[in-house]
């Protein structure tokens, strides 16, 4: 898609009306957007506030006509997606367009990615701009998250391997991640699931790695008829 039909087309005009006064716009993209469950839509109204257009959400709600002028946009965010970033350096080194990696899941990313558009893009008003939007954004959503931090503070999660936003926003809550659960396929092409591993996050093979990568190394070892590490204690085999 970002090397047949990105240059075919472009973007639209800005409509006067979008335009304010000192507030310069940046066309952006975001790649590897999927908007699954409808979390952008609590995102785009920040980036409309900052000035910041995406002109394409590859490929959450993204249009054929967003695709080809997406080769416009003076910066790309790679979200949550290491599959896209072939995407990203090929536009980089296709149009010279920059990227950085990046989540939307929880206060921290969030406030993370925003601060990351300004400082990519060089403007200094923008960050200014950025740092009050994060602060008045953080003050609403900790008011708002105060009664559930009280149930779960130091309660601990077992994320699914889907659970990418849990991880993230585990910390919102007080709350700590302490083992993944990952579902083996029967086959290649997709067959019934055999058995969920639960692996242990603090155990001495996951340690340092992400649930998935702990998964396939944790496989690995099955394979090849050797015995999974331990925990530390000795008592927790992964």
């Amino acid at each position: 898609m970002a090397t047949r039909i990105s240059a075919t087309g472009e973007p639209d005009l800005i409509p006067p009306a979008a335009l304010r006064p000192g507030v310069r716009i940046h066309d952006v993209n975001l790649i590897g957007e999927w908007n699954v469950g409808g979390e952008f839509w609590n995102v785009a109204p920040l980036l409309d506030e900052l000035g910041l257009r995406v002109l394409c959400t590859l490929t959450g709600d993204a249009r054929f006509r967003d695709i080809q002028g997406m080769h416009r946009a003076e910066l790309n965010m790679v979200v949550c997606s290491k599959a896209m970033l072939s995407v990203a350096r090929g536009m980089q080194e296709r149009w010279g367009t920059p990227f950085f990696e990046g989540s939307f899941y929880g206060m921290a990313d969030t406030s993370q990615a925003l601060r990351d558009f300004a400082h990519h893009l060089g403007d200094s008003d923008l960050a200014v701009r950025t740092e009050a939007l994060i602060a008045r954004e953080e003050a609403a959503a900790t008011a708002a998250l105060a009664p559930y931090r009280q149930r779960l503070a130091g309660k601990r999660a077992c994320r699914q391997r889907r659970g990418w936003a849990c991880r993230c926003c585990a910390p919102d809550f007080r709350s700590t991640i302490t083992s993944a659960a990952m579902r083996e396929r029967g086959s290649a092409t997709g067959g019934p699931a055999r058995r969920c591993s639960i692996l242990p996050m603090s155990c001495r093979c996951t340690a340092g790695r992400s649930p998935l990568t702990a998964h396939a190394f944790v496989s690995r070892r099955r394979r090849r008829g050797r015995k999974p590490a331990l925990h530390p204690n000795g008592a927790m085999p992964c």
